[in-house]
């Protein structure tokens, strides 16, 4: 045994090294071959060969391989060692995969929201049907054709959200989304799917603290024909605004909006 462990540490040939392992069932050499062998392949055989859940774990949580860690994920079988993985683990991804099995949508979220891959996310707010999360996606700095176009995606499905709860006639949702977004465009576009009954005095007195300067002057007259129809009336702050964008050479006309009964 001890000879047979010396050589499968030494060999240079992989499948040697692996049948050694599996021949001793020595999972500390399967734990080191899953972690560090070049072939993916045999990475993956000798993890399916650990059954030491501790053993798992830790490939789980360092290996950088996405494929490895979501098949050794789908084996650990304690909620504590998931939510281990979930907290710590190299990947997002592998983070993700544990984050979903234990069920937990706030891991899940906050998971989605601290990675910097915009698939992720945005597979994460198709999941959840989760309209910050999609909000978030719709909002990533543009880069490549791909993420532009999981962009797109991500604002399409907000507005199909956005529809469906004013189809439901769903105020409450409504309401918490305009208080919550901190996008101004988005939360507009909630606003103009409120029902007038609903428009009352926490969401105009939280839309009258909003700065409206990089608002789509369209976005902006439905917005006030909205409070106008709802029997508020409004009142606009005329104070010029120096334009950040063209340095003073042209000004806001409209500052804020207030309205009252």
């Amino acid at each position: 045994t001890r000879i047979l462990r010396r050589k499968a540490l030494r060999s240079k040939d992989e499948n040697f090294r692996l049948q050694a392992a599996r021949q001793l069932n020595d999972e500390v050499i399967l734990r080191r071959m899953a972690l560090r062998e070049g072939n993916a392949s045999i990475r993956q055989q000798a993890a399916a060969v650990i059954r030491h859940q501790p053993f798992l774990v830790a490939v789980g949580l360092d290996t950088w391989d996405i494929d490895l860690g979501k098949q050794v994920v789908a084996r650990i079988d304690h909620d504590l060692l998931l939510l281990r993985v979930a907290r710590s683990a190299r990947q997002d991804a592998i983070r993700l995969a544990a984050a979903e099995k234990l069920m937990d949508h706030k891991l899940m979220k906050r998971i989605a929201l601290a990675s910097a891959d915009i698939s992720l996310r945005w597979e994460v707010a198709r999941k959840l049907n989760d309209p910050e999360l999609m909000a978030d996606v719709a909002l990533f700095k543009p880069g490549h054709e791909h993420s532009d176009l999981v962009r797109k995606q991500a604002l399409d499905a907000l507005v199909d959200y956005l529809n469906e709860l004013e189809s439901e006639h769903d105020v409450a949702r409504l309401r918490s989304f305009i208080l919550i977004q901190e996008h101004l465009p988005f939360k507009l576009m909630a606003f103009l799917r409120l029902p007038t009954y609903a428009i009352r005095r926490s969401v105009m007195q939280h839309l009258s603290r909003q700065a409206y300067h990089y608002v789509d002057p369209a976005i902006l007259s439905e917005m006030l024909a909205k409070v106008r129809s709802a029997d508020w009336s409004i009142k606009e702050s005329i104070h010029p605004v120096v334009c950040v964008h063209c340095k003073g050479k042209g000004t806001f006309s409209l500052k804020a909006v207030t309205a009252r009964l």
